[in-house]
C-alpha cells in the first residue's frame, strides 16, 4: 500500500512538473487592441465622408443635445417630447458618437413625405451630398403604432439603391 501511494506521489510530482515547465516555456498570449471599427466592420466605416473635414461640427449646434440618460447619444434636430398634449416631433434622429452611427425613426404620416423631411435636414446639417449621406451608418424606420405595413423594415434614404419606395 505504501508502494501505490509513493508511487502516485511520484506520478503526481512529474506531471505538477511538466505543467510549470510547458507555462514557463510557452510564448505568452499576445494582447488584443481591438478599435471598435473591429468589432463590426459590416456596420462601421472609418472613411465616412461625413466627419473627414469637420467630424462631429454637427454636435456643437444648438439644435444637438446629448442624452440625459445614454452618454454618448446626441439628439440632431428634433428633441423626443414627453408630452402627451403634443402632437410631438414628425421624425427623431439620434447619433452614437463611440460608432458614427445615426438613428432615423419616422414618427408621422405620410411616412414618405416625413422621411424626405428627416433625409432633407440631415443632408443639410452635415453638409453632404445624396451619393455621401449613402455611404453613411444609419437606420431609417418607423414603428408600428404610425405604419404597420412598414414597420420593422429598413427603408433608407429615398435617393440611395436599395431604398423601399414609399407612398
Amino acid at each position: 500500500m505504501k508502494k501505490k501511494i509513493f508511487l502516485l506521489l511520484i506520478l503526481g510530482g512529474v506531471l505538477l512538473l511538466g505543467l510549470a515547465l510547458y507555462s514557463y516555456f510557452k510564448e505568452p498570449a499576445k494582447e488584443i487592441q481591438e478599435e471598435p471599427g473591429d468589432l463590426f466592420p459590416s456596420l462601421i466605416s472609418t472613411s465616412t465622408p461625413a466627419f473627414e473635414a469637420g467630424k462631429y461640427s454637427f454636435l456643437e449646434r444648438e439644435d444637438a443635445k446629448e442624452d440625459l440618460y445614454n452618454p454618448g447619444y446626441y439628439h440632431i434636430g428634433y428633441q423626443p417630447e414627453y408630452n402627451p398634449d403634443s402632437p410631438g416631433p414628425p421624425y427623431l434622429i439620434t447619433y452614437t458618437k463611440e460608432t458614427g452611427y445615426f438613428n432615423i425613426v419616422l414618427l408621422s404620416e405620410p411616412i414618405g413625405e416625413t422621411r424626405r423631411a428627416a433625409e432633407q435636414f440631415l443632408k443639410a446639417r452635415l453638409g453632404l451630398s445624396e451619393d455621401e449621406m449613402c455611404s453613411i451608418n444609419y437606420s431609417l424606420g418607423a414603428p408600428v403604432w404610425v405604419n404597420s405595413t412598414f414597420a420593422g423594415v429598413e427603408l433608407g434614404f429615398s435617393f440611395c439603391p436599395g431604398a423601399v419606395p414609399l407612398p
